[in-house]
């Protein structure tokens, strides 16, 4: 057998060198390339995750303002309705006006609130013990003048089915009942709210007589510091289901679901399926209110990443409202973006 010279043996050694070089450099450019091409992945994936929340947050702001100003309007109309009240009070005692005069007066100033709004299913007003002219005892059971069975000035005009209104009195038994709806809320919160706030409130959304799904706005009526009553409007809330269905479609063309949501998680619109309005969130889809909890537990705006879905929470505060237990949420779910 031919021996191989030393120059071979060289020139073998370095070939070999230089196969195993250029093995070397392609898999670390393979692996080069595969490396920059996730980074590009992941930070387009994020670039695309933040655009994404906010042009959602962007558009659940705007669309938000709908609500706000078919809810304001029920405030402005409490709110002038109990300064119209206690103007009554004040020119009643600056003119020397019998009680008989101004009870009527308040009576008509409610009647005309409820009336001139189509919207405004009742309007309210209940009087503390004698508090407004201290002659109670003479006006028992004088309904035609809003006064009770106990002479207050406790009355409601309310708009029937047909759109007639009618004039009911509160009987102290009423004022006074300690029971429940079927979502817990008391049955008298609406005369209790801004009794015990002194401030006005929004209520939950409930059920009337008629099956309608209402809310209410109750604003205190004060002279100083002093508690006199309070005075409210029920306004109706199927609107809001159409305002909710409309935000769904204009939100990316209805790829996502809109809830709006009370301070305490009842359901007052919704494009769910399988969420009806008028209960409780909690008992129709409990994993949702619970990740929709830890949103509205910061009360501001908020975004949140599950999977492919992304959930915005945006509270609704009202003219005059201080606290977050006066707001309404819009949750919205987002997929495959």
């Amino acid at each position: 057998m031919r021996k191989i010279s030393i120059q071979w043996k060289i020139s073998l050694l370095a070939g070999a060198c230089l196969l195993l070089s250029t093995a070397a450099l392609t898999g670390i450019a393979i692996y080069g390339a595969t490396h920059t091409n996730q980074m590009v992945i992941r930070q387009t994936s994020d670039e695309l995750k933040s655009n994404a929340e906010l042009n959602l947050a962007q558009q659940a702001e705007t669309q938000s303002s709908r609500v706000v100003n078919y809810l304001n309007d029920a405030v402005i109309r409490s709110q002038m309705v109990v300064q119209a009240l206690q103007f009554q009070k004040s020119f009643a005692e600056d003119n020397l006006l019998s009680s008989e005069v101004l009870r009527g007066a308040i009576n008509q100033t409610m009647r005309s609130a409820v009336e001139h709004a189509d919207h405004v299913l009742a309007g309210y007003v209940v009087y503390r013990p004698d508090a407004l002219d201290a002659e109670d005892a003479n006006y028992v059971g004088s309904t035609n003048l809003g006064a009770n069975d106990s002479g207050r000035v406790a009355f409601s005009w309310q708009r029937s089915a047909k759109g007639e209104l009618q004039l009911a009195t509160f009987a102290e038994k009423a004022l006074a009942a300690k029971n429940t709806d079927a979502n817990g809320i008391a049955a008298t919160e609406w005369w209790q709210c801004s009794q015990r706030t002194q401030q006005s409130c929004l209520l939950d959304p409930r059920r009337d007589g008629a099956n309608r799904l209402i809310s209410s706005v109750t604003y205190p009526i004060l002279e100083g510091k002093e508690l006199k009553g309070i005075a409210g409007l029920d306004i109706e809330l199927a609107q809001l289901q159409k305002l909710v269905v409309e935000m769904d479609q204009q939100m990316f063309g209805g790829a996502g679901e809109v809830l709006l949501l009370s301070q305490n998680g009842i359901v007052a619109g919704s494009t769910q399926p399988g969420v009806q309005v008028g209960s409780r969130l909690s008992a129709q889809a409990q994993e949702l209110q619970q990740a929709l909890q830890v949103l509205r537990q910061q009360g501001q705006r908020q975004t949140q990443w599950q999977d492919d879905k992304l959930r915005v929470l945006m509270p609704i505060r009202l003219q005059g409202s201080q606290h977050s237990s006066r707001c309404i949420g819009i949750g919205r779910h987002v997929f495959r973006l």
